[in-house]
């Protein structure tokens, strides 16, 4: 009898959009609400950060929302994640020994990868390819070192390649939870059809006596080392039923596995509401346990909402990451109130394109990788990454990421977050030498943080955090522009606002070369140019040490001369300044002149 299954409530926070029209590409400071899911402990909170060790080489790093720069699997697990997934190929390497690109994954950089997950207490999902590039639905090539072997000895070299990996793992003491034998093997695996040609649907009797060998070589490092690695096989398009090969595999032998995953994206894999009948439906016939291997959420780019239901932003980014986790965790075919869901994994958050993505391989392929992907007909730009807006940092100047707010989704799930007002003012002076930001309070804040770039795609860094609602910036240096965010903190410091849209700051020049010429019917004063101030106001007094009040206002930085008549004796000084709004901030006074 076909169970009928009840589809959960697929709560998406409401969605929250920054306010603030930003100066640079990327969201700037953009608080995310997070409604708690009462999840399991054990539960796969999933990064897969593949490319990492290649980006680094290429001088890529890591920051957090304020400015901080730190490891990045030490942001990972603040930030809620307990499980890293990297991918392994063969030999991503051409004949010259260079490698193909896309992260470089060969088994080596896996390790490297593995060692900082375990150090940072989180485990590891090693994700199997075999073979020495990407695999998908549309390409299963077999590593080019078995391509003459026969079916048998493919079988040898499966298990085998399976064990060199468990063991080297285990020989670096890297705490790995789980195993997937192939990568999204719905219509082949290792040069293999998952079908057996004119067999009217039956499996390929290579494809299942190949999934059991790297299955049966995970099952024999687990009964020789006391381990309880859980074997995973891959799939996708859970939108076609995962290709319907779920129904097939025991009746075929390949029964032998803990944990059947696919990937889901939602623009081409439809909704949470499918996905979860699909998943339900796969779980009772396979009675095994069901995890999302890969997902990923735009910040921008097209907001087309069938495609994207929760808006193209770092709100919509957490509100799909929660709505999913929610949807995964609510599977419970056997209605035992247990959840049969294990995990989510979000694939790739933080790879972005770089200059020299052929030298590190930081691309989805290096040049190497012409001869590999001209032979199995299509494959990837060159040096192109699929990151860009899916990423869940903001691509800073200098290959700086800093972590968008919907990097602590995982977080956030346990705890619940809300978001608190937005501050609806902010104003930037500087009358003396003290640059002042005042703002208008916010509803059950109890603390502000305030932020300072010094570009417009720089890294935002916290450089105060005050219970009042003005912070003087004493650390401003003349001669330089800045720019401001100020955001709002509830008591608990997890709830907060939105980051106030950027204000832009130049603080001005001392001015220089201050003089005054005299000619036969006036006095002319003149001084050095500031090309990025707003204007400039002379001030004249009686006495030296006298009271100086402002006489005359340039409105443009380009006036830089005043004539004034022979019989307007006394001290004069001239500043600069830059409008900021309807205020002024001021740069220092010029050297005092006479005119006797």
């Amino acid at each position: 009898m076909k169970k009928n299954y009840i589809k959960p409530l697929i709560c998406a926070c409401s969605l929250v959009f920054a306010s603030a029209v930003t100066v640079s590409a990327e969201p700037v400071n953009e608080s995310v609400k997070v409604n708690k899911v009462n999840i399991n402990d054990d539960f796969a909170l999933g990064m897969d950060i593949s490319s990492i060790i290649a980006l680094e080489k290429g001088g890529v790093t890591y920051c957090d929302e304020d400015g901080n720069k730190k490891d990045i699997f030490e942001l990972c697990h603040e930030s809620g994640t307990n499980y890293i997934r990297v991918r392994i190929w063969n030999n991503p390497k051409n004949a010259n020994g260079e490698y193909y690109g896309g992260g470089n994954n060969d088994l080596n950089t896996a390790l490297l990868i593995g060692k900082r997950a375990t150090n940072a207490n989180m485990k590891v999902l090693i994700d199997l390819h075999y073979s020495d590039f990407w695999t998908d639905p549309s390409k299963f090539i077999a590593p080019k070192d078995w391509t003459k072997l026969n079916p048998n000895e493919v079988s040898d070299r499966i298990y085998g390649w399976t064990k060199t990996v468990l063991n080297a793992f285990a020989k670096d003491k890297i705490n790995v939870g789980m195993i997937q034998i192939g990568n999204e093997i719905n219509n082949g695996f290792v040069s293999e059809r998952t079908w057996q040609p004119g067999s009217g649907g039956l499996l390929n009797e290579n494809y299942c006596n190949y999934l059991n060998a790297g299955l049966k070589a995970v099952t024999d490092f687990n009964n020789a080392n006391k381990a309880s690695i859980k074997r995973v096989l891959h799939f996708t398009e859970p939108n076609k039923g995962c290709g319907t090969i779920y129904a097939k595999l025991e009746r075929n032998g390949v029964t032998d596995y803990d944990v059947f995953a696919t990937s889901y994206y939602p623009d081409i894999h439809g909704d949470l509401e499918n996905l979860y009948s699909t998943l339900s439906q796969i779980g009772d016939t396979t009675k095994k346990e069901i995890m999302v291997a890969e997902t990923n959420y735009p910040t921008y780019g097209d907001n087309d909402k069938t495609k994207y239901p929760y808006g193209v932003s770092v709100q919509g980014q957490a509100s799909f990451l929660r709505a999913l986790i929610n949807t995964v965790n609510s599977i419970d075919y056997n209605f035992d109130n247990k959840s049969d869901g294990i995990g989510v994994f979000y694939w790739e958050p933080a790879w972005p394109q770089i200059k020299q993505w052929d030298k590190y391989g930081t691309g989805w392929a290096s040049k190497a990788a012409s001869d590999y992907l001209d032979i199995n007909g299509k494959g990837y730009g060159f040096g192109q990454t699929p990151t860009n807006k899916i990423s869940l940092f903001a691509n800073r100047s200098k290959n700086v990421q800093q972590m968008f707010d919907s990097f602590k989704t995982y977080k956030y799930i346990k705890t619940g977050k809300n978001k608190l007002a937005n501050i609806k003012k902010t104003t930037v002076s500087r009358p003396t030498n003290k640059l002042t930001i005042k703002w208008s309070k916010v509803s059950k804040a109890s603390k502000y943080k305030v932020y300072r770039s010094t570009g417009t795609n720089g890294v935002y860094k916290l450089i105060g955090t005050t219970s009042s609602t003005k912070f003087i910036d004493k650390k401003a240096k003349e001669g330089h522009t800045y720019l401001y965010s100020i955001r709002a903190y509830a008591k608990n410091e997890i709830d907060s606002s939105n980051g106030t849209e950027p204000i832009s700051v130049y603080v001005p020049k001392t001015v220089k070369k201050f003089k005054i010429t005299k000619n036969a019917d006036s006095y002319k004063l003149t001084w050095a140019k500031d090309k990025s101030t707003s204007g400039y106001i002379i001030y004249k007094a009686s006495k030296k040490n006298g009271r100086y009040k402002a006489i005359k206002n340039t409105n443009s930085a380009k006036k830089r001369n005043l004539k004034v008549k022979l019989t307007d004796k006394g001290y004069y000084k001239v500043r600069a300044y830059y409008t900021v709004g309807k205020n002024k901030v001021f740069g220092s006074f010029s050297k005092i002149k006479r005119i006797k």
